[in-house]
């Protein structure tokens, strides 16, 4: 997986001396900056085929060069939760390291990155060899994107050490029980339903009932984004589309990178309104929220399997009354499912029925929910714990992979104290 780097282009062999990069690298987006910046750059952890362009590849941001994104073809580094191709990821890795984004020299840096909650074992040791032997960073600390965004709930609440940290991404949703703080792997479960799944949901909905919209993943993932919501009344809201359809149909303008170049919902008073010459329209009416609630019931695909609900119930009641309390009154909301209109308020009234005697639930995001974890990192960095838990390319050069082991935060490692 490794092999030896020249300097990035753009970056002097003195460029960010000592500087700490935080990147929390997920699925479908990367979110990643130095340590110092106010807010990371949200970038897709991705590569792009056009074909209105069919000789060129784009790299991630490189993508707002293309004049005609109908039909993209996307290529993950990851599949299923996993860095399965790395040859793709070093190209995006080239390329945010490189003078389009950090034009940083890696040689000179340290980096904190997340990696996936269970990742596997022959996973975990190619992805550090080649941080350190490719790209031939000073230091690395490795963890899951929950260890980081607990340490941020941790700078903000002073008296917390304990929260319930509800990662709802890409692939999966991930609870994660965070006890003095410390990651409870006994109490970490996975619901099998991501930001991905709802999307593909949405195409196939909208291409059945509609106009085939199966190649157009970016637009519809957007279109999602934009009209979806959770419902905390789903009877109330079947009923409202049979009875009352304006009250819940939206019109969305699909890009036709002419005169628009993304998609997006007209105004209410304009939902029933004909098409002007150049539009194509898609109505929404109950998927707008059938398909987020899949992440609450994953039946409605199909998938008998618990939705997050009742996975953040069994979780917190794996652990003792009193930390039961101390979870269900700090759970922390992260990744961009969460921003989802009425994805707090559905996930507070239903577990509050669930609760022990005399407690109380309450829910909240530290921001943006998207950039919690790289908000974490940022502050972690300036932290005595980083200088405590990172591992130095002299210390790897010296023990290989034990001192990772030791070190990182992973299911099968102790916590530094």
């Amino acid at each position: 997986m490794a092999r030896n780097r020249q300097n990035h282009v753009g970056a002097s062999p003195s460029a960010g001396s000592g500087s700490i990069v935080v990147l929390d690298l997920g699925g479908y987006t990367a979110k990643i900056g130095m340590a110092t910046d106010a807010a990371p750059h949200v970038l897709s952890n991705c590569i792009f085929k056009a074909k209105s362009e069919k000789k060129r590849q784009f790299v991630s941001g490189q993508l707002a060069d293309c004049k005609d994104q109908h039909q993209l073809f996307h290529m993950y580094p990851f599949n299923s939760g996993y860095l399965t191709n790395w040859e793709l990821q070093e190209r995006v890795l080239d390329y945010f390291f490189g003078s389009e984004v950090l034009k940083i020299n890696t040689q000179t840096s340290q980096l904190i990155v997340t990696e996936p909650y269970f990742n596997l074992q022959y996973m975990k040791k190619s992805f550090v060899e080649a941080l350190f032997e490719g790209y031939e960073f000073q230091s690395l600390f490795v963890c899951p994107p929950a260890y980081l965004s607990s340490h941020l709930f941790q700078t903000r609440y002073r008296d917390e050490s304990t929260c319930l940290i509800v990662d709802s991404g890409y692939s999966f949703t991930h609870i994660i029980p965070v006890i003095n703080g410390s990651i409870a792997w006994n109490g970490v479960l996975r619901v099998p339903v991501g930001g991905k799944i709802l999307t593909n949901h949405l195409k196939q909905r909208v291409t059945l009932t509609q106009l085939d919209v199966m190649d157009e993943t970016s637009v519809m993932n957007q279109i999602k984004e934009l009209a979806c919501f959770v419902s905390t009344d789903l009877a109330g809201d079947f009923r409202k589309a049979r009875e009352d359809e304006r009250g819940l149909t939206r019109t969305c303008v699909l890009p036709d990178y002419a005169t628009y170049s993304e998609p997006f919902v007209r105004p209410v008073e304009e939902t029933f309104s004909r098409p002007l010459e150049h539009e194509q329209l898609i109505r929404l009416d109950i998927d707008r929220f059938l398909a987020p609630e899949i992440l609450f019931h994953p039946s409605v695909i199909g998938d008998e399997r618990k939705g997050i609900t009742e996975a953040c119930v069994e979780s917190v009641r794996r652990f003792a009354k009193d930390e039961q309390y101390a979870l269900f009154r700090n759970i922390v909301l992260t990744g961009g499912n969460c921003k989802f209109e009425g994805f707090k308020d559905r996930l507070v009234r239903e577990i509050e029925p669930e609760v022990p005697e005399f407690g109380q639930v309450e829910a909240m995001m530290l921001g943006n929910p998207i950039t919690t974890a790289w908000q974490g990192g940022k502050a972690f960095a300036e932290s005595l714990l980083f200088d405590k838990m990172r591992v130095t390319k002299a210390e790897y050069e010296e023990k290989g992979d034990a001192v990772c082991e030791m070190k990182f935060i992973r299911a099968s490692s102790k916590s530094v104290d």
